[in-house]
C-alpha cells in the first residue's frame, strides 16, 4: 500500500470514527447548485464552500447534471437537492 493510499484510509478512519463527515445542508445545495448553473468551475465553488472537498463538489456537480439534462451517471440524488433544484428552476424559468 502506497503512502497517498494509507494517509486517505487513515483520514477516512479517523472522520468515521469521530462523525465529522459533511452533512449537505439546504444552502450548500443551493450554492453547489447556482455554481453549476452558472456554468463555474469547481475550483470556484470551492472558495464559496470551503468546508466542502473539491471530490464531493464534483459528485454533487454530477448530480446537478444528470438533474438538468437527465445525462450522466449520477442519478442518485437526495430529496434535499432535488428540492433545491426544483425551486432553481422555477426561479431560472421566470
Amino acid at each position: 500500500m502506497n503512502k497517498k493510499n494509507l494517509n486517505y484510509r487513515l483520514r477516512k478512519t479517523i472522520i468515521n470514527i469521530i462523525g465529522m463527515r459533511h452533512k449537505w445542508t439546504y444552502e450548500d445545495n443551493y450554492i453547489v447548485s447556482e455554481c453549476y448553473l452558472q456554468n463555474k468551475s469547481i475550483e470556484e465553488c470551492h472558495k464559496l464552500v470551503p468546508h466542502i472537498s473539491k471530490k464531493s463538489l464534483n459528485m454533487k456537480y454530477h448530480n446537478c447534471k444528470y438533474l438538468h439534462k437527465q445525462e450522466g451517471y449520477l442519478s442518485h440524488f437526495s430529496k434535499l437537492h432535488k428540492e433545491v433544484w426544483d425551486t432553481l428552476m422555477k426561479t431560472y424559468s421566470s
